[in-house]
């Protein structure tokens, strides 16, 4: 963990970065060059894989919710393990 640049960040992932500076959820402060840099492990803030993994658990539960609704089953029957 470090602070890094958040200037070498994707445009979609920085504007998401900046809401959640400004909301304070994530530390950061403004280097002598005058970049703001974030505390981060390797190349992404700590949040983003508890959000990946959350906006993953969402979708998944509601294409089984789905599925269910349709008369199908969410789960693999034994001809689709099979193939």
């Amino acid at each position: 963990m470090a602070w890094k640049p958040i200037s070498g960040l994707a445009p979609s992932a920085r504007e998401e970065l900046t809401r959640r500076i400004l909301r304070g959820e994530v530390p950061s402060y403004v280097d002598e060059r005058g970049e703001r840099r974030v505390w981060m492990a390797g190349d992404l803030p700590p949040f983003w894989a508890l959000d990946l993994v959350a906006r993953v658990r969402q979708e998944v539960a509601d294409l089984r919710r789905s599925l269910e609704a349709s008369g199908r089953s969410a789960r693999p029957t034994r001809a689709r393990r099979a193939a």
